[in-house]
């Protein structure tokens, strides 16, 4: 696996289905062994769904993931 790949972590704080303590977890069990890989977290005022928000966020991390 590429140690550089970029990583976007997105969760709603609402989900019911995973708690966002876990989808923090993932992130932060990724994160501090790569502290040079890109790893981005952002939490959502939602359930297990996606949201207008987060779809733009996909957009734009994709943008300058892509454009580097």
């Amino acid at each position: 696996a590429n140690a550089l790949t970029p990583m976007l972590f997105c969760h709603g704080r609402e989900d019911p289905t995973v708690p966002v303590w876990l989808g923090k977890a993932a992130h932060d069990q990724v994160a501090p062994p790569r502290p040079q890989r890109p790893i981005a977290w952002h939490d959502y005022a939602m359930p297990h769904a996606v949201c207008p928000e987060e779809i733009a966020e996909i957009r734009t991390w994709l943008h300058r993931v892509l454009a580097s």
